[in-house]
């Protein structure tokens, strides 16, 4: 059964300017310890993890209100996982 969630950005504290961004994450060593991306699940701003096929092995959707908070959950989750990152900020959404 599929369940409907609708978030209001203004209940959960982030405005309409608010990033969400894709960071393509890839773990030192290869794709050892995949398991890792579970110790996000719970930190503020992580959104969602995919694995993905191809380059890089996974894709991070995080969400924060200011480039500041990218920053400070970047380094958190670089403190966490061992992974390399780069970022892509989306823009507008069109569907």
């Amino acid at each position: 059964q599929a369940t409907l969630v609708v978030v209001d950005d203004r209940a959960v504290a982030l405005d309409h300017a608010a990033l969400f961004e894709f960071l393509h994450a890839r773990l030192h060593g290869g794709h050892g310890q995949p398991g890792r991306f579970g110790e996000l699940r719970d930190v503020d701003g992580v959104v969602s993890c995919y694995s993905v096929a191809g380059a890089p092995s996974f894709i991070l959707l995080v969400r924060v209100a200011t480039p500041a908070k990218l920053e400070e959950l970047l380094n958190l989750i670089h403190r966490t996982v061992p992974v390399s990152t780069e970022s892509t900020v989306i823009l507008k959404t069109y569907f």
